[in-house]
């Protein structure tokens, strides 16, 4: 889990700092066979953790802000993505809109690591 200093640098992030990469995420481990697996960051992948993603634009470990309409997620990028912006897990995506709509529209921060 994200500690809690993160998670506070996080919100403070989304409320005070610019957008840093708008694009599409879609999500992945609902019932596809990802559960269960390693991921880059050597963590397994659990489709029912919403601070999961994955990405090739973000670096491994990077804490990210992701927000659709009115709704954000903390996650933290655990894996290497596909071709999307994001590849959100299936309860992180879910937070952010139903999973029937496939991909959505998201505006990424990325949260600054905690000084020291």
């Amino acid at each position: 889990m994200i500690n809690s200093v993160v998670f506070l640098l996080a919100w403070f992030t989304l409320l005070t700092g610019p957008v840093d990469r708008t694009g599409l995420a879609t999500y992945y481990g609902a019932g596809d066979g990802y559960d269960g697996r390693v991921m880059a960051n050597g963590q397994v992948f659990n489709s029912s953790d919403p601070q999961m993603c994955a990405s090739n634009f973000y670096p491994v470990g990077t804490v990210l802000v992701v927000c659709h309409d009115k709704n954000s997620i903390v996650c933290r990028v655990t894996d290497r993505g596909g071709n999307y912006l994001l590849d959100l897990s299936a309860a992180g995506f879910a937070r952010l809109h139903p999973l029937s709509s496939g991909v959505i529209d998201v505006q990424v921060k990325v949260v600054p690591e905690p000084p020291g």
